[in-house]
């Protein structure tokens, strides 16, 4: 796990089946084996049954799974833990958040091979995180040790399982991809080296939500609320300013088309007695010169 971690520098981990032990868990041996480099939020199983004759205290645990997420990208501030009491050992959840970022959810899980009801309670609980991520705008990635192929190709028997049905069942349902994409061929992951002839599979994936633009948030941020705020102030200045200009020019019009009809009306009375009616429509020059004749003839 060291030389992964030294060789590839991944910014989050997911470890599956690590059946640690009452003392690896109490020493927090995946913190000591990265130099407390990342935050680990584990998923412990319970301890497995000691065989007959066992008097050792260490007991090998069950299941578990850990998501190891860098110090860089995690912080007590954008990292929450999400895991299920109920799942413990088989699930592991968090949930990491950025301001310049759309949130992003991990589930790490562990799908024991031979236990049904355990996998059924595992695709629902994924299934319902699938739909709140997708309510909220969240990015949702699933991955661990599904013990079940989505492709033929995937077994190197070709044959198909139950379990790999329910499997594709659940990413037919949920609309999840593989981050690797849906090409055949796939690198397998697991080999059974003992067996005669040697077989192999991929029983491990990543999944992801396809990608949706995130719906707005229903609270806003303070950034947003004080933005909001302004704008809405200037908007409705902008609409006073304007309904005042608008009121203004309208009384203006009103009365300048008042003033111009009774002066006209004036005007048409006073001209008869020179016995030249005023037509409707004057020349400005002609009106001038009318309403001098008229003030010399007064």
């Amino acid at each position: 796990m060291e030389d992964v971690r030294r060789k590839h520098r991944p910014a989050i981990m997911i470890y599956t089946e690590l059946k640690l032990t009452s003392r690896q868990k109490a020493g927090n041996y995946l913190q000591r084996l990265f130099h407390k480099s990342y935050t680990i939020e584990y998923s412990f199983g319970p301890a497995a049954a000691r065989p007959p004759g066992d008097k050792s205290r260490q007991r090998e645990g069950t299941a578990g799974v850990a998501i190891c997420v860098s110090k860089k990208h995690a912080t007590p501030q954008t990292l929450d833990c999400l895991t299920p009491p109920s799942l413990q050992g088989y699930v592991a959840h968090i949930r990491l958040t950025s301001p310049t970022s759309r949130p992003l959810e991990v589930v790490g899980v562990y799908l024991p091979g031979d236990d049904k009801a355990k996998q059924k309670l595992i695709y629902e609980y994924i299934t319902a995180a699938d739909g709140r991520c997708k309510t909220e705008g969240t990015t949702l990635l699933v991955g661990g040790d599904f013990n079940a192929n989505l492709f033929p190709e995937d077994r190197s028997s070709g044959q198909t399982r139950n379990a790999d049905q329910r499997y594709r069942q659940f990413v037919s349902a949920t609309h999840l991809c593989p981050l690797t994409g849906w090409e055949a061929n796939r690198q397998h992951t697991y080999w059974q080296k003992r067996a005669s002839p040697s077989a192999s599979s991929r029983i491990d994936n990543l999944l992801k939500s396809p990608q949706t633009e995130p719906r707005r948030r229903l609270t806003p941020t303070e950034d947003e609320k004080r933005r909001l705020t302004s704008e809405l102030a200037t908007s409705a200045d902008m609409d006073r300013l304007t309904q005042t200009l608008g009121n203004a020019a309208t009384q203006w019009r009103q009365a300048s088309e008042q003033a111009l009809a009774t002066t006209l009306a004036t005007l048409e009375c006073f001209s008869t007695w020179h016995g030249a009616p005023l037509k409707a429509k004057l020349p400005i020059r002609t009106l001038n010169k009318r309403l001098t004749f008229y003030d010399r003839d007064c």
